[in-house]
């Protein structure tokens, strides 16, 4: 929970920096999509709250918004990919000693990078990260059963995980908007 939280807040301060918003505007522009994703674990439901609030709320062009929210409910798992990495270490930890498995940076790397790119196909609906993660572990040699520790809180932590994923759709729709605007303006001087 304080990864996620720790990512949600970086992204308000990053919104608040570039959009001139308050915190307390940003959570009111943000809250229906992050309501709707926290109720049901999937950033796909929530897509479309998520691109009107990012047009409406945030003042993002539609087409920008249209473009980057679709994108980033498929590849933008930043959430997912937090949570991940935690509980392929926690496994890790646990059942790593039986076969031969040490948390090391080696480890930590290898674990981030298959991660990564797990995520980018990991599905927006709830409990899509579970076959990823025995999936990695599986490839560190341990039993992709022994994910069943976790399972109990798996769906408080995919409700959260969730509304981080659809926290960084909005934000990235906000930078590209962003940096749209500052190069049509840029060109247009010239």
């Amino acid at each position: 929970f304080l990864g996620l939280a720790t990512l949600m807040t970086l992204y308000a301060v990053a919104i608040k920096l570039m959009r001139g918003m308050s915190f307390r505007q940003i959570a009111r522009a943000a809250r229906d999509p992050l309501l709707i994703t926290f109720s049901t674990a999937s950033s796909s439901v929530a897509m479309p709250y998520t691109m009107k609030a990012a047009e409406e709320q945030f003042g993002v062009s539609p087409q920008v918004a249209r473009t980057t929210v679709p994108l980033g409910a498929t590849v933008n798992m930043d959430g997912t990919s937090v949570y991940q990495v935690m509980a392929i270490v926690f496994l890790i930890s646990l059942f790593g000693e039986t076969t031969g498995v040490e948390v090391s940076i080696e480890t930590l790397m290898t674990i981030a990078l298959l991660v990564v790119l797990y995520s980018i196909g990991t599905p927006g609906v709830p409990g899509g990260s579970v076959k990823v993660i025995q999936d990695v572990l599986t490839m560190f040699g341990i039993p992709p059963g022994v994910i069943g520790i976790i399972l109990p809180m798996d769906r408080l932590l995919d409700m959260s995980r969730s509304s981080v994923n659809v926290s960084g759709d909005l934000f990235t729709a906000g930078v590209t908007d962003k940096l749209c605007r500052d190069n049509s303006s840029g060109s247009e001087a010239n």
